[in-house]
């Protein structure tokens, strides 16, 4: 895990889901479904998260989850915000423990 690379910080992280949540449900109702919609869903997710700032490269799963499973709004709460903040809370988590292994400091666990 590389924990402090840009595309992993926490902002990348949720940012990126939620766009790419809102782009592939934005897709998934104004076209059908087939691959020419998943592609275009993708792509939009990733052109929209690089103009935005929060590139997060797996975040490209959701659009085509979405519109092959023609998903509802209520995706973008659960699994994808809800995933998203798990990642960005164990990730902010992880970075935490291992600067305080690092800098020496007492037993993380006890």
């Amino acid at each position: 895990m590389l924990p402090g690379a840009p595309l992993a910080h926490p902002i990348n992280v949720m940012g990126g889901h939620l766009v790419a949540g809102v782009c592939g449900l934005t897709v998934r109702f104004l076209l059908p479904a087939g691959w020419f919609s998943a592609i275009l869903a993708v792509l939009l997710s990733m052109l929209v998260m690089a103009l935005l700032g929060v590139l997060h490269p797996p975040a490209g799963g959701n659009p085509l989850a979405i519109v092959l499973a023609q998903e509802h709004w209520s995706y973008l709460i659960a699994p994808v915000l809800i995933g998203a903040l798990a990642v960005g809370f164990f990730t902010w988590a992880y970075a935490w423990l291992a600067k305080r292994i690092r800098a020496g400091g007492s037993d993380p666990i006890g």
